[in-house]
């Protein structure tokens, strides 16, 4: 069965969802965000506890029905989840506004260590282990810049300013940036 997780914007408020065997759990955060710039983390920890924070501050908590158990089987897509939804929504399912500094990590943040990141995006990669894969977009946008050489393919995504350095701008179900991730759980 797929194994995965995804943060999106349901009705412009973010949402964290896992996808652990047949299992589906959520989180979504108390406000909404689209129309500005906005720093969002999703959490899964040792204790199944779902977090979402929202511009370095915990925004909600829910307890996951179990962890994933298992490496996800499709690439890890930024901007549109055309492999196969993780959570209760159609696919493909994109998004359509500007990415800057994605970083995914393989063990659960601390919170200080999100409200680390959001302050400077690169506060806190000196922390081990450190991101399992870290776009900042500023350079070449497809490239992994955590040295573990999970590099992708952009498609559809034009470069534009962002909040540090470049960003991507994505217009929907039409443009998306695939990386092939290796997960280790």
């Amino acid at each position: 069965p797929y194994q995965g997780y995804a943060l999106v914007l349901r009705n412009g408020r973010p949402k964290f969802v896992i996808r652990a065997d047949k299992e589906i759990s959520s989180v979504i955060a108390k406000r909404k965000v689209a129309g500005k710039w906005t720093h969002l983390a999703g959490v899964l920890d040792s204790e199944k506890k779902l977090h979402i924070y929202v511009n370095g501050k915990l925004s909600a908590s829910s307890q996951a029905l179990k962890l994933i158990p298992a490496s996800p089987a499709q690439a890890m897509e930024i901007g549109a989840d055309e492999g196969g939804p993780v959570g209760d929504y159609q696919s493909p399912f994109g998004f359509t506004g500007t990415i800057d500094e994605v970083k995914v990590y393989h063990r659960a943040l601390t919170a200080e260590e999100v409200a680390a990141h959001y302050s400077s995006p690169d506060k806190g990669l000196a922390q081990s282990p450190g991101p399992a894969a870290r776009f900042s977009f500023d350079g070449d946008s497809s490239t992994d810049e955590s040295g573990n050489k999970n590099h992708g393919k952009a498609e559809g995504a034009s470069p534009v300013a962002g909040k540090f350095g470049k960003a991507l701008k994505f217009t929907g179900a039409s443009s998306v940036v695939s990386f092939k991730v290796v997960h280790h759980w």
